[in-house]
């Protein structure tokens, strides 16, 4: 049967044809029980006579099927009718991008915007494993809103998992080759093939990079980059010639655009982008550039180390995870009123009594906000650019600081079933106090006495109000006590698993008030530092969620933005995170925490310099905060400065003695340096505090390198047996077994090195120092075909990073291959790694080489 306007099938009503698509017509159409408009494509009666065809527009489905996001145009359903077999789309209102070439071009802010966003798309369907394989500007198309869909994976093919573990949403998919997508047969718009379809060759993720590449040159230079006079040549092209330089067509290209630009144009696949993700995470990078004035200018064309310590997880994960400090502010930020007669900071309280009630020295003064915000003469400084100063701060600067005519202090004493509150109001200008008041009574009633001694804090300051203002939407109280409780608890993160008690509480604080952005944020947090500690995907995107809502419900809130920087920044999106980062310091320019968070975004960067100072410049705002030190000792530990990190783990154990992190990460440093005397009483001091699994990695570790391998076994055991599975715990354990003869016991450790790994991959494809592990659980089961690929992207994604030369070397030795095992190793002691170098067992072999020698009896 024929389809035309009008007709119906099943209850969508097809309303005009819109274009063709693939291997169907497409029509607009309305969905008469959703009362929708949508698109459907109808696969065509010629081509339904044949299965192959119809096998094949069904896998279109299904692939598409399998992706969602926000730059991938969504298909609802799939359905026959009356025997017409068509797919239920999402309709795109808007035109091509082959649409907006024709009319004009692009300019290169606008270019970049359109390629990140199709980058964005083809990330993740290469997540779950879905190729377009027919990338091209007919395909993409610019929404009314500007926003960017990927159309008609009409001939998408999902890949083979070669032995991968599938994940569960494509399970149900068809994925064994058949005479649709097998090899030597052409698909794809001729003209945006890859070389590698051009010769009927399988087509992956990096075949899309390729046909990106082209369309990319094609937004900037207004011509393909290969076009011969017929197919013939523009494929002879495609496979021999290269392109000519953008910039010569297209003078204002930026010299870092051209850059990915020509890696997606490599024609050997192994050369360029290995997977979406990568480009992606270049082409935001450069975003954040293009919006720095005097960095994007330096991109135009004109004419004329390291590092982590060998195997330590506790580096891995207790180094990465204390990134996170104290969150602060509980207000949001409104706008100055005109009317404003007079502005305030409140101060912690100084607090004298048992723990339990410690929470109130930061609920009673947010309380104070909570009532005094309501009076439109007053201006309350945000609690988190005052919450910083301790009870001996010059009031003078703090009222400077923070831009405020009266600042606000007092002391509670809590004593049995009483309290006593005083609190104070001190001028700014010269620091006097002017008015002291003081309420007692018995605890349970605090909170309600204390909102009688806000109404006296406005009196005292001026703004006299004749009676108690209405406080309106005021905070849930036991909301805030649960908030507050979690932030006591994820400020200590790292003692008894206090993350998971910091995400129960914020947890129960949004049961209380669901619209509490500050819990939404916490729980972000906490899910995050669960995530770094378990490796579990699904608590990535329960974290993102929460963030999302957190700047939903408050956009001027910083924290709100911090949580989001946070997910991004461990879901391997560096750059946006540093951009979400940087509106959240935006907001609270004092924040010590946003401004540990920038730091680490510049540090995943290359921005060394500027992360550094970021560092240093959280330890100023907030000095006596162990996770500071820690962050820095970090990052210090990773740039081969030694002497430095050692200073800075030693402020950790000084501030948080309770917490095996300090000794932890500290007998890391003294590994590193070959001091393994000093760093066994380190590590067996954290396991007297904490034996965690990664304080027994890392005594693992100076058993290995002091070649006690059934010691270094048992620690390793220990620790990969201990919560969630680890790839660097079971990587250290394959190599203890491996040393010891027990082969079975090596294999299968490494085995579950590689399955871990990899489904970490899938997560984040640019997750280096996985790629590294997996590559030397991978020598250890014989499948040292596959080392190379593994070892060599580790070293692409952190080119700077002795680490991965490191473990590259260990996993050819392993191999048998000297050639590259030394090549590694040279590189590795280049950037400072001897003592991992000197100490394997796998790599004293190379130990008698005279470049090896030389490098290793150099002083430094």
């Amino acid at each position: 049967m024929g389809v035309a306007p009008g007709q119906s099938l099943s209850h969508y009503r097809l309303l005009e044809k819109i274009g063709e698509g693939g291997m169907g017509e497409v029509y607009r159409a309305h969905d008469t029980k959703l009362n929708r408009d949508v698109a459907i494509k109808i696969l065509s009666l010629d081509l339904k006579a044949h299965p192959e065809h119809h096998r094949r527009f069904l896998r279109e489905a299904q692939a598409a099927a399998a992706v969602t996001h926000s730059n991938i145009a969504m298909v609802h359903e799939i359905d026959e009718s009356d025997g017409v077999t068509f797919i239920v789309m999402e309709l795109v209102e808007g035109r091509t991008l082959r649409s907006l070439l024709g009319q004009r071009p692009l300019l290169i802010p606008e270019a970049i915007g359109i390629a990140t966003d199709i980058a964005e798309g083809l990330a993740r369907a290469h997540q779950v494993r879905v190729v377009h394989r027919d990338l091209k500007p007919e395909n993409i198309m610019i929404s009314s809103s500007g926003n960017v869909k990927i159309l008609d994976f009409g001939i998408a093919k999902l890949l083979q998992d070669r032995g991968a573990v599938r994940q569960s949403r494509l399970s149900e998919m068809e994925t064994a080759p058949d005479s649709v997508t097998r090899e030597g047969q052409l698909l794809g718009t001729f003209c945006y093939m890859s070389p590698e379809q051009a010769r009927g060759g399988a087509a992956d993720a990096r075949s899309d990079i390729f046909s990106f590449g082209i369309t990319l040159y094609e937004m900037l230079a207004r011509r393909l980059p290969f076009q011969g006079r017929n197919a013939i040549e523009t494929l002879a092209e495609i496979l021999h010639a290269p392109a000519a330089p953008v910039s010569d067509l297209n003078p204002e290209t930026p010299a870092r655009l051209e850059q990915i630009l020509n890696k997606c144009l490599e024609k050997d696949p192994d050369a360029r982008y290995q997977c979406a993700d990568e480009l992606l995470g270049d082409l935001r990078a450069l975003q954040e550039i293009m919006r720095t004035p005097d960095q994007a200018g330096s991109l135009q064309r004109r004419d004329g180390r390291w590092l982590r310590a060998g195997r330590f997880a506790a580096l891995a994960l207790l180094l990465t995870v204390a990134l996170i400090a104290l969150w602060n502010a509980l207000v949001r930020h409104p706008s100055p009123s005109p009317a404003v007669s007079a502005s305030v900071a409140l101060l912690p309280l100084v607090y004298e009594g048992p723990a339990d009630h410690s929470h109130l020295k930061e609920l009673l003064p947010q309380m104070f906000g909570e009532r005094m915000r309501a009076y439109p003469g007053l201006r309350l400084a945000p609690y988190g650019y005052s919450r910083g100063y301790g009870p001996a701060a010059d009031i003078h600067a703090v009222a400077r600081d923070l831009g405020v005519d009266w600042v606000v202090e007092g002391r509670l004493t809590i004593r049995g079933a009483g309290f006593v509150l005083a609190a104070s109001t001190v001028r700014g200008a010269d620091g006097r106090q002017t008015w002291t008041g003081r309420i007692e009574g018995s605890v349970s009633g605090i909170l309600g006495d204390a909102d009688r001694l806000a109404v006296d804090i406005m009196r005292a300051v001026g703004t006299a109000p004749l009676e108690a203002p209405e406080t309106g939407a005021s905070r849930n109280v036991g909301a805030l006590q649960e908030y507050l409780k979690g932030m006591a608890f994820f400020e200590g993160w790292d003692v008894k698993k206090n993350y998971l008690h910091a995400a129960e509480a914020a947890q129960r604080a949004l049961d209380l008030d669901p619209g509490f952005a500050e819990g939404h944020a916490l729980l972000a947090r906490a899910l995050m530092t669960q995530y770094m500690q378990t490796k579990e995907p699904s608590l990535v995107q329960r974290a993102m969620d929460s963030a999302q809502r957190a700047v939903t419900l408050s956009p001027n809130l910083p924290e709100a933005h911090a949580a989001l920087g946070s997910v991004q920044l461990y879901s391997g999106h560096s750059a946006q995170a540093a951009q979400a980062y940087e509106e959240g310091l935006r907001l609270a320019p004092a924040d010590d925490d946003i401004t540990i968070g920038i730091a680490r975004a510049y540090s995943t960067l290359g921005r060394h310099e500027e992360a550094e100072r970021m560092y240093r410049r959280a330890i100023g705002l907030r000095p006596t905060y162990w996770g500071h030190y820690n962050t820095l000792g970090v990052f210090y530990f990773r740039r081969g400065r030694l002497d430095e990190a050692k200073e800075a783990f030693r402020q950790v154990i000084e501030h948080h003695p309770e917490s095996a992190t300090g000794y932890a990460n500290l007998a890391a440093v003294h590994v590193l340096a070959g001091e393994h005397s000093e760093a066994a009483p380190l590590l067996r001091a954290a396991l007297n505090i904490d034996p965690s699994p990664e304080t027994r990695n890392n005594l693992g570790v100076v058993y290995y390198a002091t070649g006690r391998f059934e010691e270094a076994a048992r620690e390793w055991q220990e620790a990969a047996a201990a919560g969630s599975p680890n790839v660097m715990r079971l990587s250290n354990l394959g190599d203890a077994y491996r040393q010891l003869g027990r082969s079975s016991e090596a294999h299968a450790a490494y085995g579950r090195a590689i399955e871990r790994g990899e489904a970490q991959l899938q997560f984040n494809a640019n997750d280096a120092e996985t790629r590294a592990m997996v590559s030397i659980a991978l020598a250890g089961i014989g499948r040292c075909a596959e080392v190379p690929g593994q070892a060599d992207r580790a070293l692409k994604i952190d080119p700077g990073n002795p680490t991965f030369s490191y473990y590259a070397a260990v996993a050819s030795a392993i191999c048998g291959d000297r050639k590259a095992s030394l090549l590694h190793a040279i590189r590795a002691i280049k950037g400072g790694i001897k003592v991992d170098v000197l100490t394997n067992p796998d790599l004293k072999p190379l130990l008698d080489d005279p470049a090896i020698r030389d490098l290793l009896d150099k002083k430094p």
